[in-house]
């Protein structure tokens, strides 16, 4: 590389004292000499722009005729070391940040004091918190907050766990999917856990909120309807008959404050047949049986659920029997008689001779209840 004397008639007067340079590299005998070839390597004059800058305040510019800061580059830099090649900049020693390469584990930190904050990996994963980010673009360890957050990928917003699992969604269609990625048609699906809210809940699709048992093709399990232009004025709870089933207002609301019971266990039968002793109570005569708890096959009522009924029977014996035989007319459960509900008269010399009982049993789920004509003809 060729190497230009410095002739003392292009130094400015006390351009360049010993105090300047006090290695002593450069001294006024070596410049009076007219050769500094020993001292000054790797700065050529070969091209016709000045390659450094060195001003009266000790600025360096490279490239640059007119350094404004200690160093001033006209272009780019390039820093090439093994192991950890870094930057410090800051105020002191104990006040600064740092632009480090992890050469071994192939990250770029960035962080305060050298303790790294900011880490890209070489796969272009940032992590803020964690020297080792994996799984996503960023990986933050830690609180994340935000005015203005949008992510996105084919199937919505997703929160998931480093194994993928997803446990929030929000899809394109606005709809909230959590513990679950099944698409149903509800605003919100909640799956593997509770809903619970300190205040009220309120839903606009059809002025209704639903909750449903997931997989059912019909939707809510349980639903709160208010006013829509169908059901104006009403709120009503509803349950569904299993999957494909259709719903059933277990208990209503109406717009004049009367609550309703549509689905309570009711049932009326008529006369008996067969009438006569050693039968169970069955009629050809069924007027009512709401919910179909009568089966009037067996002659037994069945307990949906546990609770109190309430029963009645009464009925007359057939003409002549007054006289001649008691009526022994009596309620069982589970095929036993307890004593509840026994509708019993002696003969009284009345041809058509009446006798009735008027009972609550309490039920277990699934007990039954029958009524058995112990002696006469009903």
């Amino acid at each position: 590389m060729a190497t230009q004397k410095i002739e003392t008639g292009l130094i400015a007067d006390s351009a360049v004292t010993t105090a300047k340079l006090a290695d002593n590299s450069v001294t006024a005998a070596k410049i009076a000499a007219g050769s500094l070839d020993d001292q000054v390597k790797g700065i050529s004059s070969s091209a016709d722009a000045v390659a450094i800058t060195i001003d009266s305040s000790e600025n360096v510019g490279i490239g640059e005729l007119d350094p404004q800061e200690k160093l001033q580059i006209n272009g780019n830099l390039r820093m090439f070391s093994a192991g950890y090649p870094l930057i410090d900049i800051g105020i002191t020693t104990s006040n600064y940040f740092r632009f480090l390469h992890d050469n071994p584990n192939d990250i770029f930190k960035i962080g305060k004091n050298g303790a790294a904050t900011l880490n890209i990996g070489g796969s272009g994963n940032v992590g803020i918190g964690t020297d080792n980010p994996t799984g996503a673009k960023l990986h933050v360890a830690g609180g994340v907050k935000a005015t203005d957050l949008i992510a996105h990928d084919s199937s919505g917003i997703n929160l998931q766990t480093d194994e993928g699992t997803k446990r929030l969604t929000i899809n394109d269609s606005g709809r909230i999917h959590i513990g679950t990625s099944n698409t149903f048609n509800a605003g919100l699906t909640v799956s593997n856990g509770d809903i619970r809210t300190s205040g009220a809940a309120f839903a606009n699709d059809s002025n209704s909120i639903s909750m449903s048992y997931e997989g059912s093709s019909t939707g809510g399990g349980l639903s709160v309807r208010g006013p829509n232009s169908t059901t104006r004025g009403r709120m009503f709870f509803s349950v569904n008959e299993g999957d494909g089933g259709n719903a059933k207002v277990g208990i209503s609301i109406e717009s004049d404050g009367y609550v309703k019971k549509p689905w309570q266990p009711l049932f009326l039968i008529g006369t008996p047949n067969p009438n006569g002793a050693g039968n169970v109570w069955k009629s050809s005569t069924i007027w009512y049986n709401n919910g179909g708890h009568w089966n009037n096959t067996t002659g037994r009522f069945t307990a949906p659920v546990a609770g109190y009924y309430k029963f009645f029977h009464w009925g007359m014996l057939s003409s002549g029997q007054g006289t001649t035989t008691d009526a022994d007319v009596y309620s069982r459960v589970n095929g036993t008689r307890d004593q509840i509900g026994t509708a019993y008269s002696g003969r009284q010399g009345d041809d058509y001779m009446i006798f009735n009982a008027n009972y609550i049993k309490y039920l277990n789920i699934s007990d039954y209840v029958d009524v058995y004509i112990s002696s006469g003809t009903v």
